[in-house]
């Protein structure tokens, strides 16, 4: 259509869906090895029927049942859940079993475009909230499903949206095209030119107007140690007070982004 490569578009969002559909698969996969072992603490959960038993070839559906039926009257699936997540503690094949059934509901609440990181940060997610978190409510399979999509929604909008005062909203690139850009050169050398220009020029206009009185040394300072610093120093971490006084620094040195780095990221 037009200039777009409607074929490579439709080959892309395949790849897509099939990265999301692959930490499931995964699991899946996993779950089988799991039941065919016929494990011994398989055999010993009880279900509404009975103990599942060594030779049962539907452990997984019995299990997925029992797990799911969770509405109108969820004690059936609590007491399932909190068995599978006692095993647990010392085998860890019995979470993966649960997580494998669990994920059915959080897979349903993801929206169909995220990404396959998405999807794998929200199973993790759901795997330490149903080992960490207290059973003791009713409704856990909705409870722990409904903490693992809002938790990873809010740590991905984070990443996206920072700043309250100076909103600023991030959108990174997804894989497949940090993929293609991977192997290009670095910046042109032109635009490195530029910026090595304006940067000289900022810096100038800056000391000028310290020099002069035009602007508190303490603001740049502030400015450049405790916001600037933690830009290029790995694990840099601010107090509350450093915090406030980059806040305070920033309208002072707003117009002088705007004259010297408007085309750039300051």
């Amino acid at each position: 259509v037009g200039d777009v490569d409607f074929a490579s578009f439709v080959q892309v969002n395949q790849q897509r869906t099939e990265h999301h559909m692959h930490c499931y698969q995964a699991l899946e996969a996993a779950t089988v090895i799991i039941v065919r072992s016929h494990p011994r603490w398989l055999a010993e959960v009880e279900t509404p029927d009975g103990p599942l038993g060594r030779a049962t070839p539907d452990a997984i559906g019995r299990i997925s049942r029992t797990v799911l039926a969770d509405n109108p009257d969820p004690a059936g699936s609590d007491e399932m859940v909190r068995q599978l997540v006692g095993i647990a503690r010392t085998n860890p094949d019995a979470l993966t079993v649960l997580l494998h059934v669990v994920a059915r509901r959080l897979r349903k609440r993801i929206r169909t475009n995220a990404t396959w990181e998405y999807h794998s940060d929200a199973l993790a997610i759901l795997a330490i909230a149903l080992l960490e978190d207290p059973l003791d409510n009713p409704r856990i399979v909705k409870r722990m499903v409904n903490r693992a999509h809002n938790k990873i929604w809010r740590e991905r909008t984070s990443e996206r949206h920072r700043g309250k005062v100076h909103p600023v909203t991030i959108d990174p690139c997804e894989p497949d095209v940090l993929a293609r850009i991977g192997g290009r050169a670095a910046d042109d050398v032109a635009e490195v030119a530029v910026r090595n220009a304006d940067l000289a020029l900022f810096h100038s206009d800056i000391q000028h107007r310290i020099a002069t009185g035009m602007l508190p040394e303490a603001t740049w300072t502030n400015y450049r140690d405790f916001h600037l610093r933690r830009e290029l120093v790995a694990h840099f971490h601010r107090t509350t007070a450093e915090r406030v006084r980059v806040h305070r620094a920033i309208p002072s040195l707003q117009h002088l982004f705007e004259r010297h780095l408007v085309l750039h990221a300051a």
